[in-house]
């Protein structure tokens, strides 16, 4: 599958012919980082990122779900976007989003949907975001396989920028 451990979601995803990875530049995995702390939420508001992010950057909630990793709850009620927070991050026109848990919502996927359908990527299974926080002039470089595909593995690393 596509979409194990750190990987990229394409809208090719959830939208009928939808771009699939191979058909974005590399600049589109390169971009300015707004890291939010969303732990012991169950659901990430828009409290959490109201005036906080721009038009490109790349929003990362660290949840602290990536330590459940080896759980046998992982894929079960981990935090989940809210659709507000999520509409406010296409009004924002961010670049992508990303999280430390396997997905960004449940069933039937309105948050992916509604992402995707506005060309914001989804990185899903991120790890040692809670390094970011409080970080100011991060880059992150979140580079996928270039498959023919809705979606690849990533190697994704954040910089520091001087």
């Amino acid at each position: 599958s596509c979409h194990m451990g750190t990987h990229l979601d394409a809208p090719g995803h959830f939208i009928a012919h939808g771009k699939k990875i191979c058909e974005y530049p590399i600049t589109k995995f390169i971009g300015q980082i707004v890291a939010v702390d969303a732990q012991n939420r169950s659901e990430i508001g828009i409290d959490l990122v109201k005036d906080l992010v721009k038009k490109d950057d790349i929003v990362l909630f660290y949840t602290g779900w990536s330590d459940k990793l080896h759980d046998p709850n992982y894929f079960y009620n981990y935090p989940s976007i809210s659709l507000s927070c999520a509409q406010y991050l296409v009004n924002q026109k961010v670049k992508m989003v990303g999280i430390d848990g396997p997905s960004v919502d449940y069933a039937p996927f309105a948050i992916h949907k509604l992402l995707l359908a506005h060309d914001i990527l989804i990185i899903e299974n991120l790890t040692n975001l809670q390094k970011l926080l409080g970080l100011d002039n991060i880059e992150l470089l979140a580079f996928p396989l270039k498959l023919d595909a809705h979606g690849a593995p990533a190697r994704v690393v954040a910089k520091v920028i001087d």
